[in-house]
């Protein structure tokens, strides 16, 4: 499409393993323009990112978590995001209480998402990385459901 043009490396990105997520995102989104992400485990290869297209093709912002200080100094060569190194980010006022997508990378995604008051933040979309379902319970007690499995990758969204 016309829009996602003049991001670099655009067809190598999208033919990555990860190219499903970021189209299903952004349909799911209806490409809407200017939204708010949060990405917990970020990467500092655009590739493997949750939400490099939605920041570069459709103009989101957002904050960006990794706690590898390697990635961190790489991250300014292609993100705008602001990238921190805060392994608490729900108990801070770094973030806003309304946030359109959430990407959780992490092998057990549970004690992080046992870290959000699902009160307090409204999250219309989570993705998740992992192998098992120990999450399934509290995402459900919270009001989501699991819109697609593929493979390790999951995407629930917000009932209304």
């Amino acid at each position: 499409s016309k829009m996602l043009r003049h991001v670099p490396n655009l067809a190598s990105i999208l033919h990555e393993k990860n190219h499903v997520r970021d189209h299903l995102l952004m349909a799911l989104f209806n490409y809407k323009t200017n939204g708010s992400f949060l990405e917990l485990g970020a990467t500092d290869n655009p590739t493997l990112s949750g939400t490099y297209l939605l920041e570069h093709c459709l103009k989101w912002r957002g904050v960006c978590i990794e706690s590898d200080p390697k990635k961190i100094a790489n991250y300014e060569d292609f993100r705008t995001c602001r990238m921190i190194n805060h392994s608490s980010i729900f108990e801070s006022n770094l973030i806003s209480t309304e946030i359109d997508y959430l990407n959780i990378n992490s092998e057990n995604p549970l004690p992080i998402l046992k870290t959000i008051n699902f009160t307090k933040y409204r999250i219309s979309t989570i993705s998740l990385f992992t192998t098992n379902n120990m999450h399934d319970s509290l995402l459900w007690r919270n009001g989501y459901s699991r819109l697609v499995r593929y493979g390790a990758f999951e995407q629930f969204v917000k009932k209304d």
